[in-house]
């Protein structure tokens, strides 16, 4: 790191949505650093206030931007002279004064005599008798100061303490003049309440500020910083406590060079637990707020539990007959079996739907809303109303793309589930007061896609429930879970209380589709025996992992020059990295798909380039522009930073009918989707998919994963790689998460039990008709009493968990071991383990004797813990190649896949792939020349 001293000439850029600013800086020392000019200095970095025709001391780094040259990132800042009169008078009269004027500004600083701007607060009559500045004027601008200049020496003092600003800014955010106090205090309870602050950041200010290695409060930290770690990346909302002690002990002597005792991590949580940073039931170890996510969740459904039926049986024949009545309406006729689950769905207040591709999940959607609305007399409105908020029927889903789904399947307006409750996607899910602003004002609502939503997600919308709303929620089990942590969906089917119909017949077989009976085979673990042949609407090519890129980008051309568009076809994958991971397939895939010309201009957002045409995906919640995290759409236009008012880059972008406008500072909301993720597409389908798998895949290689990524092709599937590495995912069950809300609904825990058992509603609080907010109160009231800033005088007081003693440890109950903790092999929770063991067997022998596996759920990416990719074998063959240089799959009676050939590397070369012939009747004719 180097330093230098310099006077603040000019401000290039400040960005309206943070502390971040581009500043030119004259140097005013003859002191010769390698690198740095002589005379003027580019900085960049986050400051509250930066007085031009004022001195600082920076220190930082000297970087070079790609376009913009020579840069001086500043780590720290300081204020080396008091603020001279220019300089007074640019700031007074800057944005953040509204009102204030330059000559209101210098008589402002002529008022001060020379001395600093602190002396108003202390005589505000000095600003008395200035022209034009009435009281009203003269307080509002006090109360301006006072922020202002609270942010600059907040960010300066707690830079001094060792944040870096960008971590700075966060915290002056989140606690404004607090941050300075609260940071010396104890920086490790920092990340209890701010996401993104890390132990990592946290435990380099404490070294700063002397705390001990071996400190209870760092070992506190250390607690918090695994247990959350592993709940976020393994999907678990319970850990068994044995495996997150040797993971927080491996932390804590990583960082600093310290030998922990045991006995001291066990007080430190037995404090941590106490002061409700962390919470421990029957051995199992969790954060607050999933903890009193599964505790809200359980007990609206405990509420549910006694409420009556919405329909007796005159209603019930009432609803039939409405059934009937719209049928011919909407060209739809339902069978017996789909009549009785759409009556049933509405004669519950609380109703599940399950069932895999082709099953008439949609279908139903559609005649459960226009049977009630002919029931009700509700006027249902136009799938493009912007009035359909008074209409109260509700359909949601967890994503745009699903939202957009089910608006077209049904014909009425859906949104998404954070559009529905008022959710930005950036809420602090640790503050229990940072939650849903809206209310949900329906009396039916119906959710889709209901195995991507998780406990924080789910208890939001059951408190915001109106009393009385009936509640029906479809989705497929055998899907990927939710991205967050839990396993809501699967929880609520195995609960006997609520009401549920598994749907098991397919109605989507148009003409010779094998893309469903692939589906269904896979669901169940058995290996299709067509799956590696080439079928009207699928195909495999086998390649090596270091060929997947180059055959991924031939096909997706190849498919392209047959008509389909960016928007038609979607490469999937489970990993980000690796040679055949997304973002080498996606380098690819732009320089096959969308070469660079020099017609267009580009830009840079970390090392990667975009293009006019480029497709890319939206990767936040963004309510103002109406586009949502998963949205994928394309770059329209990018203009130069001389024609902005920003003098940045901005970019346009199409997203369906939406045109959206970024400005730089949001360009990192947005990344290449030629090929995202299985777990990013979940929820949208396309016409075309391209499908790759290897075995360097390993850990991610599970049934549900290869099940979600397929079922995402309406038309047309192309699977590429390694035959093994699906059998792999095909044989391999994902364990169960381990969930709160899973012992409570098997009744393995009683209520009664918990440590916090007062949050939980009793029998007779769960009649189904007393007001949602009084249960809503006592978790938040519960999360609430357990603020870890609070001084902790009154612990004697406070209601502890489970005993952690040590010796006590045997007679509590372990879950499944993670994966990440090494430990035994504990007892699961889920209460359909031995029904699917038995299935598993019957699989395993229809399956030519290979055994099913499991391993544990995979996540989008990395885990945090895992350091080294697991690393997998090529399963690739010899190759078997047609004289006309294609692949071809020999006839065999035994496992496919065995003889089936592999791609030469000449072969890639000569770009001649094409595992479209044969699809549908496609002959090699109509698209190579062939010599006759």
């Amino acid at each position: 790191m180097i330093a230098f001293t310099g006077m603040v000439k000019g401000l290039f850029f400040e960005s309206p949505d943070s502390l971040y600013k581009v500043a030119i800086v004259e140097r005013t020392e003859d002191e010769d650093i390698e690198g740095l000019p002589d005379d003027e200095v580019v900085i960049t970095g986050y400051f509250g206030t930066l007085h031009q025709e004022t001195a600082y001391r920076f220190s930082g780094e000297l970087v070079t931007h790609p376009k913009y040259g020579l840069q001086f990132r500043v780590e720290d800042y300081a204020l080396t002279e008091q603020i001279g009169a220019a300089g007074l008078v640019a700031y007074l009269s800057g944005e953040q004064f509204k009102g204030i004027g330059k000559k209101t500004a210098e008589a402002i600083v002529e008022s001060l005599q020379g001395e600093s701007l602190e002396i108003l607060f202390k005589n505000p009559e000095r600003l008395e008798g200035i022209p034009s500045f009435s009281k009203k004027k003269q307080a509002k601008f006090l109360e301006d100061l006072k922020i202002a200049l609270g942010t600059d020496y907040t960010l300066i003092e707690l830079s001094q303490i060792g944040f870096r600003p960008s971590e700075a800014q966060s915290l002056w955010r989140h606690y404004k003049e607090d941050a300075v106090p609260l940071a010396k205090e104890n920086p490790y309870q920092l990340i209890y309440h701010i996401d993104g602050m890390t132990f990592a950041i946290v435990d380099r200010v404490a070294q700063q500020l002397d705390i001990m290695p071996d400190d209870e409060r760092r070992l506190i930290g250390g607690w918090f910083e695994v247990t959350q770690a592993i709940c976020y990346q393994s999907g678990h909302t319970l850990l068994p406590l044995d495996g997150v002690r040797q993971q927080v002990i491996r932390l804590l002597e990583k960082l600093q060079a310290f030998l922990i005792k045991e006995e001291d991590v066990n007080e430190a949580l037995d404090t941590a637990v106490r002061q409700g940073v962390l919470v421990v039931e029957h051995g199992q170890i969790t954060i607050p707020n999933l903890y009193y996510a599964e505790i809200g969740i359980f007990n609206h459904l405990e509420k549910i539990k006694k409420a009556p039926p919405c329909l007796d049986e005159k209603g019930k024949e009432a609803m039939r007959q409405s059934l009937l009545s719209v049928q011919e309406e909407i060209g739809i006729h339902y069978d017996d079996k789909q009549v009785s689950t759409i009556l049933e769905a509405l004669s519950h207040p609380f109703f599940l739907i399950t069932g895999g591709p082709g099953t008439g999940k949609t279908t139903l959607i559609k005649g459960i809303v226009e049977a009630y609305a002919h029931y009700r007399g509700i006027e249902l409105p136009s799938k493009n109303s912007m009035d359909y908020k008074e209409c109260p029927i509700r359909l949601a889903a967890p994503t745009g793309r699903a939202a957009k789904r089910m608006q077209e399947a049904v014909g009425m307006p859906a949104s998404t589930i954070h559009r529905m409750l008022g959710l930005t996607g950036q809420e602090n899910q640790k503050d229990p007061m940072d939650g849903a602003s809206e209310d949900i004002k329906a009396d039916l609502l119906i959710i889709d896609e209901m195995s991507m939503v998780d406990v924080w997600l789910m208890n939001q919308v059951l408190k915001a429930l109106p009393k009385g709303c009936q509640v029906i929620l479809l989705g497929d089990q055998d899907q990927l879970p939710s991205v967050g942590p839990g396993q809501v969906f699967h929880n609520l089917l195995s609960y006997n209380v609520i009401r549920k119909e598994r749907l098991t017949h397919i109605y989507r077989q148009k003409g010779q589709s094998t893309i469903v009976n692939l589906a269904h085979h896979i669901k169940d673990g058995v290996c299709p025996d067509d799956l590696f042949m080439k079928t009207s609407d699928h195909s495999f090519i086998p390649c090596r992992m270091d060929q997947v890129a180059s055959v991924v980008a031939q096909t997706a051309a190849l498919v392209k020059k047959r008509g389909y568009d960016l928007g038609d076809l979607q490469v999937l994958a489970p990993m980000y990295r690796t040679s055949a991971g997304i973002e080498a397939l996606n380098q690819a895939l732009q320089k096959e798909l969308n070469p660079k010309t020099g017609k267009y201009q580009e830009v840079t957002i970390y090392k990667q380039n975009y293009r006019v045409g480029d497709k890319v995906i939206y990767l936040v919640n963004d309510p103002e522009r109406n586009v949502y995290n998963g949205d994928i759409g394309k770059i329209t236009g990018i203009v130069n930073g001389k024609y902005t008012e920003s003098k940045q880059e901005e970019m346009i972008l199409q997203f369906d009918q939406i045109e959206v406008n970024l400005t730089k500072a949001d360009f990192k909301n947005i990344q290449l989707a030629y090929c995202c993720s299985i777990h990013k597409a979940q929820g949208s389908e396309f016409k075309v998919v391209i499908l790759p798998l290897v075995g360097a895949f390993h850990r991610m290689l599970q049934r549900h994963l290869i099940y979600t990524g397929l079922t995402r092709a309406k038309e047309k599937l192309i699977l590429i790689g390694e035959p093994d590495a699906f059998k792999e995912a095909i044989h391999t069950l994902a364990k169960d998460r381990q969930t709160l809300l899973a012992h409570l609904i098997s009744l393995e825990w009683d209520p009664r039990d918990l440590g916090h058992s007062n949050l939980v509603i009793d029998d007779e609080e769960a009649t189904g008709t007393e007001e949602k907010s009084s249960v809503d109160e006592k978790v938040v009231e519960g999360q609430e009493k357990k603020n870890t800033f609070l001084k902790v005088a009154d612990e004697g007081k406070e209601k502890t968990s489970t005993s952690l003693k040590v010796a006590d440890e045997g007679k509590e109950k372990t879950s499944t071991s993670l994966k990440v903790a090494n430990e035994g092999k504990g007892k699961t929770s889920t209460s359909l383990k031995g029904k699917r063991e038995q299935r598993q067997e019957a699989y395993t022998l229809q399956d030519r004797g290979k055994k099913n596996s499991t391993q544990p759920s995979p996540l989008d990416g990395e885990t945090i813990l895992t350091s080294e990719l697991d690393k997998g074998k090529s399963h690739s063959k010899s190759s078997v190649v047609t004289g006309d240089g294609f692949v071809v799959e020999e006839e065999s009676t035994g496992d496919q896949g065995n003889n089936l050939g592999t791609l030469t590397d000449a072969i890639v070369d000569a770009q001649i792939i094409d595992p479209m012939i044969g699809m549908g009747g496609i002959s090699l004719s109509q698209f190579v020349e062939i010599d006759r």
